[in-house]
């Protein structure tokens, strides 16, 4: 049964009232809005708009004076379209990782992502049978035309080059640290990282992508697994971003990094564009995200710079 101090149904009206009493004054011109976004969809844009409470860090329910229903949406269309070009970003830093994945471990093996011999023995331990068991779950479910290809010919064993193709992120990621260091080492070093620093950001991104794929709100977000930066040496393109980890911008400074690894120059811009674009309000701040003071200016975001170039850390 329903507790009796359950918060009571609302129609779309009675919410921009609520609003509305609250200090968003122009509601009631956005009720079409209220009703297609939802107000627990809006609720976490909204949120930086409420007033601090009388302990100083809990937000109350009423809104700093002067807050619309304008600002909430501008701050609604930047994250939308924040979440489209991070999209796109991951999209192909991941096509890349798939195809570095597959041709390493097939080097070793063709059949090396179900061949624990060839794999790392530490993680092996931990994480082989759990991820073997999703492996063949996603393979059984699976209907793309090349899995039906090796159920029909080959029984269902795909070599890892093709097993990689249709891998969730996550499996990827755990498939990156079952893979014996020299292949991990040699993955990372390609990207201007270290083999353990590589797999935090990988995971990072793998949360990131859950968030985006999910709708979520991502402009603000706090990260719970922080891309590692604290043991990097002195790099020119990461050091500004150290304080930034548990915020939204620690890791698109990493997602940045591999971009220009790699080359994907375009998407970068496309990323450095929209986050120009931040929405200009009183109360809220791209400072929200732990982006430092003219961040557009660092060489990381810079124009047609590219990793090995005279200021590149391994240079």
């Amino acid at each position: 049964m329903p507790a009796a101090d359950a918060k009571p149904w609302l129609s779309f009206p009675e919410q921009a009232e609520l609003l509305r009493a609250r200090g968003m004054p122009d509601v009631d011109e956005h009720l079409d809005d209220l009703a297609q976004l939802g107000y627990y969809g809006l609720s976490g844009y909204w949120y930086p708009f409420r007033q601090i409470g009388p302990n100083g860090v809990s937000r109350g329910d009423h809104f700093f004076e002067g807050t619309t229903f304008r600002d909430v949406l501008a701050l609604y269309n930047f994250d939308t379209r924040l979440r489209e070009s991070v999209w796109a970003c991951l999209s192909a830093l991941e096509i890349q990782l798939r195809v570095s994945v597959g041709h390493e471990l097939g080097r070793l093996d063709p059949f090396a992502h179900v061949n624990p011999d060839v794999l790392d023995q530490r993680v092996v331990a931990r994480k082989f049978d759990q991820f073997r068991r999703s492996l063949e779950s996603l393979q059984v479910r699976s209907k793309e035309d090349v899995v039906q290809h090796f159920l029909q010919r080959y029984d269902g064993l795909m070599p890892v080059w093709v097993a990689t193709e249709i891998m969730q992120m996550g499996q990827l990621v755990t498939l990156f640290e079952l893979a014996p260091f020299a292949v991990r080492r040699d993955i990372a070093e390609r990207y201007g990282a270290r083999a353990d620093e590589f797999h935090s950001w990988l995971k990072s991104l793998n949360i990131i992508r859950n968030v985006v794929a999910h709708h979520g709100r991502l402009w603000n977000r706090s990260i719970g697994m922080k891309p590692q930066l604290s043991h990097r040496r002195s790099d020119p393109l990461l050091d500004h971003a150290r304080g930034t980890v548990d915020r939204i911008y620690g890791v698109l400074a990493v997602m940045a990094y591999l971009l220009r690894a790699r080359g994907t120059h375009d998407r970068l811009m496309e990323l450095r564009s929209v986050l120009l674009d931040f929405p200009q309000m009183r109360t809220v701040s791209p400072a929200m995200m732990k982006m430092p003071v003219s961040w557009e200016q660092h060489v990381l975001w810079s124009p047609g710079w590219k990793l090995g170039e005279a200021t590149s850390p391994r240079g």
